[in-house]
C-alpha cells in the first residue's frame, strides 16, 4: 500500500524530530528531513498549496514501485550489487508471488534497508544510486493525486517545517515555513475571519482543524519571532473557543451551532485526476 498522505509527512517529521532530539542519533533527523523534502517536492502546488495525497493503490502505480535486479543494473551498472545487498533485492524478489493479487510479483523486489549505515563514503555512493533509480521510477505510471490539503494538514506542515528548519538549521525548511504560514493567513481563512476546511472552499473548518492550525502557526511564530503570526494564531483560538466551546462543560464541540446539516463525500472524477470534496 503506497498511498503517502500530506498530514501523515508532518506528524512523522515531528516524531523523528523528537527522537533526534532526545538520541542524539542524526538518522532521526535525516529521516525528518526527508518526509518533508518529500512534501515540498511531490505535494507542493504551483499556487502553494499542497497536494492531499499521492495516491498509489491502483495496479499500475503500485506495480512502479517493484524492482527486478535487472532493472537496477541497468541504472546503476557497476554500483548495481552492492545496492542489491543494501536494500535487500535478489533475482528470485523479495515479495511473495501472492502478495499483491492481480500482479505479478515474481522477480521482483521492494526495496528496503536490509544491513546498517556504513562508512560515509559508502552511504554516499548509496545515496548517488538511490537518486538514478529515483529518475527512472519517475518516468513509470504516475500515481493520482488528489489536490487541495485539508486546512488541518497545512497546520501540521506549517508545524513541521518551523521546527526542522530551526532544529537542523535548514534556511530552505525556515524558508518553505514562512510560505506556509502567508498560504494560511491569505488562503484559508473566511471572509469573518474565521478558517475554511480547504482553500477556495466556503465550508468552515471544524475545531480539529483549528487546533492543528494554531499548533503550526504558534510554533512558527516562537520560532521566527513572529507576532504578526502569533497574533494570528491567538485570534484563531479565541474564534476556536467562541464557536465550539461549552463554557458550561468545559468541552467542546465537533460543530458549531450554525453548521449546515452535510456530510462529505470524496467523489472520483476521472478527468481531473484525484477526487474533490463535497458537501451533500
Amino acid at each position: 500500500y503506497f498511498q503517502k498522505l500530506l498530514i501523515d509527512q508532518p506528524r512523522l517529521a515531528l516524531a523523528l524530530l523528537e527522537a533526534a532530539h532526545v538520541s542524539g542519533d542524526a538518522r532521526y533527523a535525516d529521516a525528518a528531513r526527508s518526509a518533508l523534502t518529500f512534501v515540498l517536492g511531490t505535494l507542493q502546488r504551483p499556487n502553494g498549496d499542497y497536494a492531499n495525497a499521492w495516491d498509489a493503490t491502483a495496479e499500475e502505480a503500485m506495480a512502479s514501485q517493484f524492482w527486478t535486479v535487472g532493472e537496477i543494473t541497468d541504472a546503476l551498472g557497476a554500483a548495481a550489487s552492492e545496492f542489491c545487498i543494501a536494500y535487500g533485492a535478489t533475482p528470485q524478489g523479495n515479495l511473495p508471488e501472492d502478495a499483491y493479487p492481480g500482479l505479478v510479483t515474481k522477480g521482483k523486489n521492494l526495496l528496503h534497508r536490509a544491513t546498517p549505515p556504513g562508512a560515509a563514503s559508502a552511504e554516499k555512493k548509496l545515496e548517488a544510486s538511490r537518486t538514478k533509480l529515483l529518475q527512472r521510477r519517475q518516468q513509470r505510471p504516475a500515481p493520482t493525486v488528489d489536490e487541495r490539503a485539508t486546512s488541518g494538514a497545512h497546520g501540521l506542515l506549517l508545524a513541521a517545517l518551523a521546527k526542522a528548519g530551526a532544529q537542523l538549521n535548514d534556511p530552505t525548511l525556515l524558508a518553505a515555513a514562512k510560505a506556509e504560514a502567508a498560504f494560511i493567513r491569505d488562503h484559508l481563512r473566511a471572509n469573518d475571519g474565521g478558517l475554511v476546511r480547504l482553500s477556495q472552499a466556503s465550508t468552515p473548518a471544524g475545531p480539529l482543524v483549528y487546533a492543528q492550525v494554531i499548533e503550526g502557526l504558534l510554533t512558527y511564530a516562537t520560532v521566527a519571532n513572529d507576532q504578526d503570526v502569533e497574533r494570528l494564531g491567538r485570534l484563531l483560538y479565541d474564534t476556536l473557543n467562541a464557536r465550539f466551546r461549552d463554557p458550561a462543560s468545559n468541552r467542546y464541540f465537533t460543530s458549531s451551532g450554525d453548521a449546515p446539516a452535510a456530510f462529505w463525500a470524496r467523489v472520483h472524477s476521472p478527468a481531473g485526476g484525484g477526487g474533490e470534496l463535497s458537501s451533500v
